[in-house]
C-alpha cells in the first residue's frame, strides 16, 4: 500500500527511482538463491549434528554398559575401587573420562540438586524392577548407566555429554567450510543463470529505448526457446505491429497532406473566383449609380420640355383666340 500510494504522489518513473532504490534482479536472484541453499543445508546440517550426536550418546552409553559390566564381574573377587582399577588401568588411554561410583537407593539429601534428580530416577527405575538401565536427562550434562549389586547396592558409570561431544566440536570448522563452498557454488550457479536472463533482458529494453526514439528497424532476434525466449517473441509481434500501425499512420498522413494540397487549390480558386465576382458587383453597382444619375438627367430634361410645351400650348391658345378676334 505505502508504493503505490508512492506511485500516485509521483506518477514519473524518473522521478520516482530518484526517491526509491530497489535492488536489482541479479541482487534479489542471488539472495533467493543462496538464501534457499543456505537455509536447506543449515537445516540439513543441524539435523545431522543431533543425529551424530545421538549417536555418540548410544556409543557412550553401551561403552559405559560394557565397561560397567566388567567391573560388576570384577566385584565378585575384589572391592568395588580394586574392580574398576583392574578393568580401567590407567584411564588416560579411555575415549572419555569416566567416573564410576555406589549411587544410593534411598532418598538421601546429599550432593546438588541435580545429583538428587538422578539419585531419584535411578531408585525409581529399581523401584519399578529394572535390574541395569541408562540416565541421560535431556537438560543435564550426565550420561549414567547403572546396575544393581547383589547385596543392594546400585553400581553406576559416569560421564559427560560436553565431554563425549569434545571430538565433535572440531567438525565445526569443517560444517563452516562446507557451508561456505555451498554458499560460493550457489552464487555461482545465479551468477551465471541470472547473467542470460538479465543480457537477454538488457537487449530488450536497449530495444525498446531505440523503439522510443522513433527508430522502427528490426533490432535482435532471440533465438532461445525458455520463458525470455517467449517474452522476446512477444515483443517482437509487439513491434511488428507499432511498426505497421505507424506505417500506415505514415501513408494516411500523406494521403491528407496531398488532400490538403488540393482543398487548398480549390479554396485558391474559389477565392480568386470570388474576388472577381466582388469586382464584377462593384462595377455593376458603379454602372447602375451612373445609370441612374442620367436617368435623372433624362427626367429633369423631360420636365423642362413638359414645361417649354406647356409654355408653347398657352401661346398657341393665344395665337389662336387672337386670330379669332381679327
Amino acid at each position: 500500500p505505502i508504493l503505490r500510494d508512492f506511485v500516485t504522489v509521483i506518477p514519473d518513473p524518473a522521478e520516482r527511482i530518484n526517491h526509491i532504490r530497489s535492488a536489482s534482479l541479479s541482487n534479489r536472484f542471488a539472495f533467493a538463491t543462496v538464501a534457499t541453499v543456505a537455509c536447506a543445508l543449515i537445516f540439513a546440517l543441524t539435523l545431522a549434528h543431533v543425529r551424530s550426536d545421538r549417536a555418540l550418546y548410544s556409543v557412550a552409553l553401551k561403552w559405559q554398559e560394557t565397561v560397567l559390566q566388567a567391573v560388576v564381574s570384577k566385584m565378585n573377587s575384589a572391592g568395588f575401587d580394586d574392580a574398576v582399577q583392574a578393568v580401567v588401568g590407567d584411564r588416560t588411554t579411555l575415549p572419555y573420562p569416566v567416573q564410576f561410583k555406589i549411587v544410593a537407593s534411598d532418598n538421601s539429601s546429599v550432593g546438588t540438586p541435580a545429583q538428587k534428580l538422578i539419585r531419584q530416577e535411578v531408585r525409581a527405575l529399581v523401584v519399578a524392577g529394572q535390574s541395569s538401565g541408562r540416565v541421560a536427562p535431556p537438560n543435564q550434562d550426565v550420561l549414567l548407566v547403572f546396575r544393581s549389586l547383589a547385596d543392594g547396592r546400585i553400581a553406576a558409570a559416569q560421564v559427560r555429554r560436553s565431554d563425549v561431544l569434545s571430538g565433535a566440536a572440531s567438525w565445526l570448522p569443517t560444517l563452516a567450510f562446507v557451508l561456505l563452498v555451498a554458499i560460493a557454488a550457489a552464487m555461482m550457479v545465479t551468477k551465471v543463470i541470472s547473467g542470460d536472463v538479465l543480457r537477454s533482458v538488457s537487449s530488450l529494453r536497449e530495444t525498446a529505448v531505440v523503439m522510443a526514439s522513433g527508430d522502427l528497424r528490426k533490432g535482435r532476434i532471440s533465438d532461445a526457446d525458455d520463458e525470455v525466449g517467449e517474452l522476446w517473441r512477444a515483443f517482437e509481434s509487439l513491434s511488428d505491429g507499432f511498426r505497421a500501425t505507424v506505417i500506415g499512420l505514415s501513408n494516411s498522413a500523406d494521403r491528407f497532406d496531398s488532400t490538403a494540397v488540393e482543398i487548398a487549390n480549390v479554396a485558391d480558386g474559389v477565392t480568386d473566383a470570388s474576388e472577381q465576382q466582388v469586382r464584377r458587383i462593384q462595377q455593376a453597382s458603379e454602372l447602375m449609380v451612373s445609370i441612374n444619375s442620367q436617368v435623372m438627367e433624362v427626367a429633369g430634361a423631360a420636365q423642362n420640355l413638359n414645361i417649354s410645351i406647356e409654355d408653347s400650348s398657352s401661346s398657341i391658345l393665344e395665337l389662336g383666340a387672337a386670330g379669332d378676334e381679327l
